[in-house]
């Protein structure tokens, strides 16, 4: 039985040859879970390979390198609508409105970037930017009186008032730098219960903003 040996220099081009080049990583499917370590990008990624479900990678950045990655995922996340705009109607009067107490739980999907700047010794900046496309649900109150029901067959008089429950729905548009959130909604408000038909804005379509702040991450 003979024995073949072989010397194998360890040095620079050797390591490059164990190195999976970064266009290669990329190829195929999207980055799952991304971690930024001290001067490194480690990367837990989805693949549609079989042989690479348990490969991890990262990017080794040198000083004031910056290195930006894209993604894809879902949002759940709430707000309070506090300005609302609703549209003129017919014998209606269009109207700004400061929104009571309201929560609205939207939900869509986002795409976004994150960028990442290695600092030697003083610090490195993480940075993310997202939008969101989706769709929400909310609920609120509304006083009638005479004034908003005035479009009504039988408005209320001027010495009653009512509160009524809103159900709204709608669509919306978010963007977040970090963790300010700015959002514009369309909606539309369902009133309910009895009288709730002579609501003037009843199921008609308005405007809304949002600017939010995270507070902490789930």
């Amino acid at each position: 039985m003979q024995t073949v040996t072989r010397e194998i220099k360890v040095d620079t081009t050797f390591y490059k040859s164990l190195t999976v080049k970064r266009s290669e990583i990329a190829k195929c499917g999207f980055w799952g879970y991304v971690k930024f370590d001290d001067n490194k990008i480690i990367a837990n990624k989805n693949s549609c390979r079989k042989n690479e479900k348990d490969n991890i990678y990262y990017y080794q950045l040198k000083n004031r390198d910056q290195l930006s990655l894209y993604f894809i995922e879902g949002t759940v996340s709430a707000f309070t609508i506090p300005i609302k705009y609703r549209f003129k109607q017919p014998n209606v009067s269009e109207e700004f409105s400061s929104a009571s107490l309201n929560a609205n739980l939207f939900g869509g999907i986002s795409f976004g970037m994150s960028s990442f700047f290695y600092r030697d010794k003083v610090g490195s900046i993480t940075n993310n930017h997202k939008l969101t496309l989706g769709a929400f649900v909310g609920s609120s109150v509304v006083e009638l009186n005479s004034n908003n029901t005035s479009a009504a067959v039988d408005p209320l008089p001027s010495d009653k008032k009512i509160i009524k429950g809103l159900a709204s729905v709608g669509l919306g548009i978010a963007y977040s730098y970090n963790k300010v959130n700015f959002a514009g909604f369309v909606g539309w408000d369902y009133a309910i219960g009895n009288d709730s038909e002579k609501w003037n804005y009843n199921k008609k379509p308005w405007i809304g903003i949002a600017i939010g702040y995270s507070l902490f991450n789930l």
